[in-house]
C-alpha cells in the first residue's frame, strides 16, 4: 500500500493505533466534563468535540504549515473523520426506520459543518503560506538587485578614482 511494504500484522497495529488517535481525545474531552450535571455535561462535551478541538487542530495545523512548510497528519485525518462521520450521521438521520431522525441530522451537520470548516482553514492557511514564500523571494531578489546595484557603484566609484590618478 502506497509503495510501503509491510507484514499484514503491522498494519493492523498502525490502523489500531490510527483507531485509537482518533478515539483518545474525545474519551479525554469526555473526562474532563464528567464532573458537570448530565445536561450540562453532554453539551460541554458536545462544544469539545465539535468545536474546541477542531479549532485546536486548526492552529496546530497553521503553527506547523508555518514552521516546517508541512502539514499536519493528525488534521487531514480528523478533517475527513469529521466529514464522513457528518455525513453518515445526515444519511442515517434519514435511513432511521420512522421519522427522520432530527438529533442525528443536526449532529451530522454540524459534523459536517466542522469538517467543511477544517477544509477551509486548510486552503486558507496553505495561500497564506503561498503569500508569504512569495513575499521571501520578492524581498529576496529585491536584497540581490540592491546588492548588484551597490557592487556597480562601488565599481563606477573605483573606475573613476582610477581614472583621476
Amino acid at each position: 500500500m502506497f509503495g510501503v511494504s509491510l507484514p499484514l500484522s503491522t498494519w493492523f497495529i498502525l490502523i489500531g493505533g490510527a483507531l485509537l488517535a482518533l478515539i483518545i481525545p474525545f474519551s479525554i474531552i469526555g473526562s474532563f466534563t464528567s464532573f458537570l450535571p448530565e445536561p450540562f455535561d453532554l453539551i460541554a462535551s458536545n462544544l469539545l468535540a465539535g468545536i474546541g478541538f477542531p479549532v485546536l487542530l486548526c492552529y496546530l495545523h497553521s503553527r506547523k504549515m508555518f514552521g516546517r512548510g508541512l502539514g499536519s497528519v493528525f488534521f487531514r485525518i480528523y478533517t475527513w473523520f469529521y466529514l464522513v462521520l457528518g455525513l453518515f450521521s445526515i444519511s442515517m438521520g434519514f435511513l432511521s426506520n420512522e421519522a427522520p431522525n432530527l438529533a442525528g441530522i443536526m449532529f451530522g451537520v454540524i459534523m459536517l459543518a466542522t469538517g467543511l470548516g477544517m477544509l477551509w482553514w486548510s486552503r486558507r492557511t496553505a495561500i497564506k503560506l503561498q503569500a508569504a514564500y512569495a513575499d521571501e523571494a520578492e524581498q529576496r531578489a529585491a536584497a540581490e538587485r540592491e546588492e548588484q546595484i551597490q557592487i556597480q557603484a562601488e565599481a563606477i566609484a573605483r573606475a573613476e578614482a582610477m581614472k583621476e590618478h
